[in-house]
């Protein structure tokens, strides 16, 4: 169990829980929130940069941001993989 939430907290809390306990730079939150907000709360780089190239133009910042969520544990690599627009496998990444 975390201080920041109990084990009979509802999920959102949880969540807000973990986000509390790692501290997140604004971008870094934005692309957490993007998960969050996936069907099965995972996507590949290219469909993050997608989502995002209009808040944020360099298409490597989602993808440093989320490789820096990746190292805080709080994005995994399931073993799924999904075809890009050049017909190569990418990764999907899901939330813990």
């Amino acid at each position: 169990m975390s201080d920041k939430f109990r084990n009979n907290d509802p999920d959102t809390s949880k969540e807000a829980g973990k986000i509390i306990e790692i501290r997140l730079t604004d971008i870094q939150y934005d692309v957490y929130q993007f998960f969050l907000k996936q069907p099965d709360n995972s996507a590949t780089d290219e469909e993050l940069e997608d989502a995002l190239m209009f808040k944020y133009p360099a298409w490597s910042t989602a993808r440093k941001r989320r490789t820096e969520l990746y190292h805080k544990g709080l994005l995994y690599d399931p073993g799924i993989r999904r075809k890009n627009r050049n017909n190569r496998n990418m990764i999907v990444w899901k939330l813990v």
